[in-house]
């Protein structure tokens, strides 16, 4: 009778009908004294249920029986494996094979182990001994070959799997290692082209068909790359990881809606992976609906506390909402992290709320390496002097009516076209407004590189002997850091779009300043820094004011209020520094604040946390986006500027100032907290910089009830601004030159 329930437990066992075998046989396993079979063969219920801590138990209690069953102890180290516990596994797996050296499955096991643990090489031993007693071990061939990539040994990867394919034929998971390695290897056409050669073969291959899609879609195929997962959900309709890459390819194709309904099937076939909650909490977050997004991340983060990005996630959300509930246990939680862990955060939101460089490039380090690693694939490149004029590319998605743009047509202008080439590498909208016009006449070639690969871009530059490759974008929306990655010139530049280091090997100079990076700071970013003699920042003399009267019933300002304004996006505004603004308001009743509207979110949040401390909230006033000589013609409504902290004002300080309106910062110790502060050191207005908070909110007070100091400052800025290097294009333009000619000269000689 208990020979028969064995048998027919085993049975159900092999047929993956687990919770039937667990019910069957806990009757006989739970008897004393403990039978051996029966508490085997519970704990492999229990295992093949993924409860591998409740099997370990039983096997425990099967191995005090018997400590030679070489299944037994295969299965008790695949408990301990499933636990993370490798040392325990690797020890019950070498305990197996010790009593049986044939036995085949243990040391593929043990391979896995070791492999699970980056130990690529004593990996590939495991393989071998595997292959020796079976030779047409298609998942040992197909791991051998993964560790060998890991090794970059990309050629032997390939080989291990030609090995078996010449022996024993097609096999779709050898077809995919083969592929995956020539991919790795670079040859990314050939392993798009064996995937799609083989699939002839076997049609109905789920992994096929998901692999090349990947393929496909990193290659921007994706018409082809959607087929192929379309083909893969017809196989394996449960299978929701697909549905996620789907979601992927069609936000990549710019159809959010679509996206977005297909996240959500993702959510109804498994609604407890927090990865499609961050997908279609970052469709939420491009649509700029952030209370949606941060609906569905904490959703994700209820499920899994460690996904990764789900903190920077979070707080990114809060903070373009202007919701500060729990926001100080996100950013604790992000900077206790920081140092330990990757994937903690896009580099670009945690600039508002970290004040620390060393922390944010270790955010940007761990980035790069996770999402855009250097590439080997193409060949190394020196920077060589040149025959005739330097050439010189500016990569960016904003050559249009954008902040970026705003600031360098000028010094585009201006550039000196007896030793310079100008080239635009543009993926950014087509776009015909007078600033874009402006800003194409200004490169001797403006070139469209949207539909192309990062791959492809680079390689393109190289062909057209680019010397220095600027990237204008750094980590700011629509930026393409892989094009760097692929190294598009020997010389590679961030400029002016991203305010810190970009953490990556392949980024080789941050421009800045002395005031900006201060001599002794260099440790805390990756790239060499490169200073120019005043401030970083180029600005345009020519920017146009609205000649359109200005008054403050058009902005529906109070007339006789002292207007304090902050032109910055919400999400620079913190707790902290909202805080002061409150104080000065209930200290001044005669002052209002004028704020950039963002979004009806951050608006409603902003006033309930003025209510909730004491401000009637009408005093906050909202100011809807203006083109920008519109915007520029406003500020005369102001009286005074107040600065954001940590991240400061940079084209909004610049604009200020252009405008003769002065501000007061608070300058920090990351690149972000210095902008504002290197404009007014340039501009020979030092005593607005403050360098802590409680002289910050001394300095706004001592303006508001000095009203002659602030006359006195309004006129200083006046006068400055006429001699001024932060306005003279011509002098920026000649300073950025010389210094991209040492550049250029330093790395020649290098």
């Amino acid at each position: 009778m208990q020979n028969s329930i064995f048998k027919k437990v085993t049975s159900h066992i092999s047929c993956g009908e687990f919770e039937i075998a667990k019910n069957l046989i806990y009757p006989l396993a739970k008897k004393t004294p403990p039978n051996f079979d029966a508490c085997f063969l519970m704990g492999s219920s229990l295992l093949g249920l993924k409860l591998p801590q409740e099997a370990l138990d039983w096997f425990l209690k099967a191995f005090s029986i018997n400590e030679k069953n070489i299944h037994l102890l295969n299965n008790m180290a695949s408990a301990y494996g499933s636990l993370k516990d490798y040392k325990n596994a690797s020890i019950f797996y070498t305990s197996a094979i010790q009593i049986d050296p044939k036995f085949r499955e243990a040391h593929y096991n043990l391979g896995n182990v070791l492999m699970s643990q980056e130990k690529w090489l004593e990996a590939i031993g495991s393989y071998t001994n595997a292959i020796e007693l079976k030779n047409n071990y298609a998942e040992a061939y197909c791991n051998m070959s993964i560790c060998l990539s890991h090794l970059n040994a990309h050629s032997d990867a390939i080989n291990v799997c030609d090995t078996y394919l010449n022996q024993f034929g097609h096999n779709a998971r050898i077809i995919v290692s083969k592929s995956r390695a020539l991919h790795s290897k670079g040859m990314k056409a050939n392993a798009i082209q064996t995937l799609e050669e083989s699939i002839l073969l076997e049609p109905n291959s789920f992994e096929m068909h998901t692999v090349l899609a990947d393929f496909c879609m990193e290659a921007k195929q994706y018409e082809k790359a959607i087929f192929h997962y379309l083909a893969s959900i017809k196989i394996n309709p449960l299978e929701y990881a697909n549905y996620n890459n789907l979601g992927i390819l069609y936000w990549e194709m710019g159809n959010i809606n679509k996206s977005i309904d297909i996240y959500k099937k993702s959510i109804s076939i498994n609604p407890i992976s927090p990865v499609s909650y961050q997908n279609i909490a970052n469709l939420y977050n491009q649509q700029k609906d952030y209370e949606s997004s941060l609906r569905y991340l904490e959703k994700a983060f209820s499920l899994d506390k460690n996904a990764p990005y789900i903190l920077g996630m979070i707080a990114h959300a809060k903070i373009y909402t202007c919701n500060w509930a729990d926001l100080n246990f996100y950013i604790d939680q992000i900077q206790n992290l920081i140092p330990s862990h990757g994937k903690i955060s896009n580099p670009f939101p945690p600039i508002a709320y970290i004040d620390d460089q060393q922390l944010l490039s270790k955010i940007a380090i761990d980035w790069v390496k996770d999402k855009y690693p250097k590439s080997n694939f193409l060949p190394p490149i020196k920077a060589t002097s040149p025959n005739g004029k330097i050439k010189i590319a500016y990569f960016s998605a904003d050559f249009h009516s954008h902040a970026t743009a705003l600031l360098m047509a000028g010094m585009l202008e201006y550039h000196d076209r007896s030793k310079f080439e100008l080239f635009a590498f543009s993926f950014g909208p087509d776009s015909s407004d007078a600033i874009a016009n402006r800003i194409r006449k200004s490169f001797d070639h403006f070139i469209d590189i949207r539909k192309f690969s990062d791959r492809a871009i680079a390689a393109y530059s190289r062909e057209l002997n680019i010397d220095i490759a600027i990237d204008l974008k750094g980590f700011t929306q629509d930026s393409r850091t892989g094009i760097f990655a692929e190294r598009a010139a020997p010389i590679q530049i961030n400029f002016l779009g991203f305010p810190g280091s970009m953490g990556a090997p392949y980024i080789d100079f941050i421009v800045a300043d002395s005031y900006l990076i201060p001599e002794g700071c260099e440790n805390a970013y990756t790239e060499q820094v490169a200073r120019l003699p005043n401030c970083y920042q180029p600005n345009d003399q020519l920017r146009e004011i609205s000649k359109s009267s200005q008054t403050r019933r058009d902005h529906l300002l109070p007339e006789g209020a002292m207007v304090l304004c902050s032109f910055n996006n919400n999400y620079k505004i913190t707790p902290f520094v909202f805080d002061i603004w409150m104080r000065v308001l209930k200290q001044f009743p005669h002052t209002v604040l004028w704020l950039l509207k963002d979004t009806p979110t951050a608006e409603n949040n902003l006033r309930t946390e003025a209510r909730a401390r004491g401000v009637d909230s009408d005093r906050l006033i909202f100011a809807p986006r203006l083109k920008p000589e519109a915007h520029l013609a406003r500020h005369v409504c102001a009286d005074l500027f107040l600065d954001t902290y940590p991240c400061n004002a940079h084209t909004t300080a610049s604009d200020a100032l252009w405008t003769g309106l002065p501000l007061v910062t608070c300058s920090g110790n990351s690149f972000a907290s210095r902008v504002a502060g290197s404009l007014l050191t340039t501009i020979g207005l030092p005593e607005l910089i403050t360098t802590n908070l409680s002289d910050y909110e001394s300095k706004i007070v001592e303006l508001i009830s000095t009203p002659s100091l602030l006359t006195e400052v309004k006129n200083r800025l006046k006068q400055n601004k006429q001699t001024s290097p932060l306005f003279d294009t011509q002098k920026y333009t000649k300073d950025w030159e010389h210094l991209l000619l040492q550049i250029h000269q330093r790395s020649v000689e290098a």
